[in-house]
């Protein structure tokens, strides 16, 4: 059996709560059945496409000599962006104060990743085979996997200052600005 669809979508708001687990776009959606059975195998299978970023298939297959579970999910994980602002929301909650710096102490933020998607692409694969070599011996292979794709947000942070007298680690003298 075979189904198809079109779901339209609209929201406002952040897309990282709203579109945590699902893509926002407006996308056709399928869906696609199949049992058999000849009396001795049954083969079961299920496809379904949810969106851009989503598909999920089952196939499960009963036979004499050996059965099979295989499990494929491909999905979205949308991520919050970290500011850089010490992870304080300064609305609720005022920041610490922060000790007096060094005369030669400068710090560097800039956020380079505003208005980026930080959305993570996970395919998963779950699979059990088992089977019997003899009476009393069965056999049972199980293996799962994960790929994890996409663009974190890295978090950086520049201390930069001048150190009297600093070397590096091989003895020589720095010169200049240090930043760590």
């Amino acid at each position: 059996m075979v189904r198809l669809g079109w779901w339209h979508s609209t929201f406002t708001g952040s897309p990282t709560k709203v579109g945590e687990y699902q893509d926002l776009q407006s996308f056709l959606f399928w869906d696609i059945d199949r049992i058999a059975s000849d009396g001795v195998r049954t083969l079961d299978l299920t496809i379904t496409g949810l969106d851009r970023d989503a598909t999920d298939v089952d196939l499960r297959y009963i036979g004499p000599a050996i059965s099979a579970d295989i499990e494929y999910d491909r999905y979205l994980r949308r991520l919050d962006r970290d500011p850089l602002d010490a992870f304080v929301d300064f609305d609720k909650q005022p920041p610490d104060p922060l000790p007096p710096a060094p005369a030669d102490f400068r710090d560097m933020k800039e956020d380079r990743t505003v208005g980026q998607d930080f959305a993570i692409r996970v395919q998963e694969l779950d699979t059990e085979f088992e089977g019997s070599l003899t009476k009393n011996i069965d056999w049972r292979i199980n293996v799962w996997a994960m790929r994890k794709s996409g663009q974190r947000q890295a978090m950086a942070l520049g201390h930069c200052f001048t150190a009297p007298n600093a070397t590096d680690t091989n003895g020589v003298p720095v010169t200049g600005v240090a930043c760590h």
